[in-house]
């Protein structure tokens, strides 16, 4: 899911973007997205209210560049159209 999630556009994501983009359903996502959560690697965004979580500077670029050299275009291309 860290992967998926440094191919994001912006700096925000929720629970449904992070199940979309890593093709897992909610409750699986919601599982993993809680370990990231756990250990440090996300904030909750303040007065999001709709659960809006974000990366650490430092981890988000990270995860980009992990996602960059996990995935091929057409593989991250799609991960983002979801």
């Amino acid at each position: 899911m860290h992967r998926f999630l440094g191919l994001r556009p912006g700096t925000g994501f929720g629970l449904w973007a992070a199940a979309a983009g890593c093709e897992a359903d909610v409750d699986t996502a919601r599982d993993r997205f809680a370990e990231i959560w756990r250990n440090g690697l996300i904030d909750h965004l303040d007065g999001s209210g709709d659960g809006c979580f974000r990366f650490a500077e430092i981890v988000g670029r990270h995860a980009e560049t992990e996602a960059e050299a996990a995935f091929g275009a057409d593989e991250a291309a799609a991960a983002q159209r979801r």
